[in-house]
């Protein structure tokens, strides 16, 4: 049976990577094997513990956890690392607990706690680490989401003197990205500890709004207005669409709010050559003011189809 994650830390669903942090320091200090000698139950909650934070402290992983479930993040299962016999004690390579901060007096660090506690029973204090992802926002227009987009951005760090320093990386934005779409580039994060790799960098897509097209996944929706006598007589009129304009033939009798679809005029697919469609929908103006001519006309036709006329 799948286990929920947040309620494996004691938190809320959503919450913020403070919180999982805080979270994770309280259950793994609370549940180290090496704390329940023997005790099977206590070492399978650790694993769940790590395989939790695993998870929910990854932006990608905890997203595709939020939206699809353990399934996505590739299934159950505890630390891989290393076994628990033989008086060997946990190792705690493999976890980064770099990123924790104490809220005891001086500001130590909890990695510094934990591997205090780790080396009374054997552990690595030096052990390689990960180094720190990163995170960066990036706006891209309605068009660069649907056809993709190169795109430099300036990432600040830390140097290795301790002063920050930046750096143009370039990133490829593939066509059908969305809102909230994250784009990972391994490695691109803050540089390892103890010779451990690089971390790596998360662009989050923000795409901006356009003026006369509405994204819904794929699929892109606009409207087109027609007067009365096209929709009653029928038309052909010319749309706008992300590959162009296109004609788009209205039939007699088209009553207001009907929906025609251009397929395969919508955005392409994510990793894929086929393209979703475009929906219009048809919006009929009533004439406000008429001419006298005009006035006639539609007493005429009103008289001509029964229908009476007032005025």
């Amino acid at each position: 049976m799948a286990k929920d994650y947040y309620e494996i830390l004691g938190i809320q669903k959503g919450a913020g990577e403070a919180d999982v942090k805080k979270a994770y320091r309280k259950q793994a200090m609370e549940w180290h094997p090496d704390k329940h000698k023997g005790d099977k139950a206590a070492e399978e909650k650790f694993k769940e513990i790590n395989k939790a934070y695993e998870t929910l402290s990854d932006p990608q992983k905890k997203t595709m956890y939020d939206q699809f479930g353990e399934s996505a993040t590739g299934g159950a299962g505890g630390y891989g690392g290393g076994s628990y016999g033989g008086g060997a004690g946990f190792n705690g390579a493999g976890f980064d607990f770099s990123g924790f901060q104490s809220n005891f007096g001086d500001s130590q660090g909890f990695s510094d706690i934990f591997e205090a506690f780790f080396t009374g029973f054997g552990g690595r204090t030096n052990a390689p680490r990960k180094g720190r992802n990163l995170e960066f926002e990036l706006r891209v227009t309605f068009e660069e989401a649907a056809f993709g987009v190169e795109k430099e951005l300036m990432v600040t760090r830390p140097g290795r003197s301790g002063e920050k320093q930046s750096e143009n990386i370039k990133v490829k934005i593939p066509a059908g990205v969305d809102n909230e779409s994250v784009v990972r580039l391994s490695g691109k994060g803050d540089a390892g500890v103890n010779g451990g790799p690089a971390g790596d960098l998360y662009v989050h897509i923000r795409v901006a709004a356009h003026k006369e097209f509405v994204r819904n996944h794929f699929d892109v929706h606009s409207n087109a207005e027609i007067n009365a006598l096209q929709a009653i007589l029928g038309s052909e009129i010319k749309v706008k669409t992300l590959h162009g304009e296109v004609t788009l033939k209205i039939p007699a009798g088209t009553q207001p709010g009907k929906v025609f679809k251009l397929k395969g005029y919508g955005v392409r697919k994510l990793h894929s050559d086929e393209k979703a469609d475009h929906f219009v929908k048809i919006a009929v103006a009533i004439p406000t003011k008429l001419s006298k001519k005009e006035k006639q006309l539609y007493q005429e036709l009103a008289k001509e189809s029964g229908k009476g006329f007032w005025g």
